[in-house]
């Protein structure tokens, strides 16, 4: 197995499972409502919901750095953390759909990649592909592991 083949395996496994550390992103986003996920259980912490958009918006600004665009290093605030406005059935539906869509495109521009090119610095950081590629798995574990506890406290109402 290559390296690139190895990242691809952990980007997929922080999505659809299995991860070692617990539920990947969509075992535990695959049961939630609409209502449950835009829930706010704690004051000035992010619902579900809006973890989803922000880990969605940094899939996408790691494709896009991956594919030589030159992103903002500073992402407005509206971008990173998305407000939900919408809170009905098709609205998430379309947020999980945006999700895969996003981590597909994701997943099938890093497996273009030979693992030479992992060593490659992302145009305008200072930074590799191999880091940006680790830090999105790392960032959507870090973010799946909140939407855990929302979802538990949120149930345990």
């Amino acid at each position: 197995m290559t390296e690139t083949e190895r990242i691809v395996d952990q980007l997929q496994r922080s999505l659809d499972g299995p991860a070692w550390h617990g539920p990947s992103l969509n075992e535990i986003l695959s049961d939630l409502d609409p209502a449950l996920a835009a829930a706010r259980p704690l004051e000035g912490v992010h619902t579900i919901w809006e973890l989803l958009l922000h880990v969605t918006e940094w899939i996408r600004i790691g494709r896009r750095r991956i594919d030589g665009e030159l992103t903002p290093e500073d992402i407005p605030i509206e971008q990173n953390w998305p407000v939900v406005e919408d809170a009905s059935p098709e609205a998430w539906k379309l947020a999980l759909d945006t999700l895969r869509t996003e981590h597909n495109l994701l997943i099938s521009h890093c497996s273009r990649l030979t693992d030479a090119e992992l060593s490659d610095i992302v145009p305008g950081r200072e930074y590799t592909n191999y880091f940006l590629l680790h830090g999105v798995v790392q960032h959507n574990l870090y973010h799946a592991g909140q939407m855990a506890l929302l979802k538990s406290s949120l149930l345990k109402r």
